[in-house]
């Protein structure tokens, strides 16, 4: 799901990017983006930790992939990031909010191709939760849902039709290369 994670995470940069500079004057939504990747982290963390040894536990058993998908490690990260990019400018509330935001979108999403498979909402619920609006095959060149991309590129195309609506044309110009060096 890395390509469509890609895909929604950009959609919602743009528009809570969007709404965030006209409240704000600030835009620090590729935040968004890397934040949808950090819970896929146990995928890294876990066979690097076994070269050396080290052997992760969570919630009593071996770390696994989905032990991340959890609102309780959302809110961890969240308030880590907040520290972390503290001394770079970006304020603790900015890093806050648009990490809980791309954590969430993979969560969401997730939820919404794999159904009851994580505990999403520990730890205030023990039980696993999920929508499983789509049934999900990697279909296109082993990669991606081509369903679920579709779905994505024309969320994305909206997204940017709407932003190119309230902002002009400039707004591609300057946010690339802004969403990273303007905050630095």
């Amino acid at each position: 799901m890395y390509l469509e994670h890609l895909i929604y995470s950009s959609t919602l940069a743009i528009l809570c990017g969007m709404v965030y500079y006209r409240i704000y004057g600030r835009d620090p939504s590729w935040i968004i983006i890397i934040s949808a990747f950090v819970p896929d982290l146990d995928l890294i963390l876990t066979p690097l930790f076994q070269i050396f040894g080290i052997r992760l536990f969570f919630n009593g058993h071996l770390l696994h992939h989905g032990d991340f998908h959890t609102l309780g490690s959302l809110i961890l990260y969240a308030t880590i990031l907040g520290f972390v990019l503290l001394p770079f400018g970006i304020r603790f509330v900015d890093a806050f909010i648009f990490g809980a935001i791309g954590f969430a979108a993979h969560l969401f999403e997730d939820s919404l191709v794999y159904g009851a498979r994580d505990l999403y909402l520990w730890p205030i619920t023990i039980h696993k939760v999920g929508i499983k609006i789509f049934d999900y095959h990697r279909d296109w060149f082993w990669a991606a849902d081509a369903r679920v991309l579709v779905i994505g590129v024309i969320m994305l195309l909206i997204a940017a039709i709407i932003r190119t609506h309230f902002e002009g044309r400039n707004w591609t110009r300057h946010y690339i290369p802004n969403m990273i060096f303007k905050e630095f």
